[in-house]
């Protein structure tokens, strides 16, 4: 397995974690002093996510997107 194909399978791990958050959205708590905040771990998994993709679309060099609008 090479870098990229690692980062291919982090960004589907990321992906699938962002599902599950958001097919069963919880509230926030806290519980003996210890939060959880389930729209910060959602803003995290995105944010990884981003960066993720980011990184493997520089590894897999330029691009040109062509679109037409009528």
């Amino acid at each position: 397995m090479s870098y990229l194909d690692d980062l291919i399978t982090s960004r589907a791990n990321i992906a699938a974690n962002i599902a599950a958050v958001t097919a069963s959205p919880k509230p926030s708590y806290s519980v003996q002093g210890q939060s959880v905040s389930w729209g910060e771990y959602l803003a995290q998994l995105q944010d990884a996510f981003d960066k993720v993709n980011a990184t493997i679309a520089r590894l897999q060099g330029p691009y040109e997107v062509r679109s037409e609008a009528i």
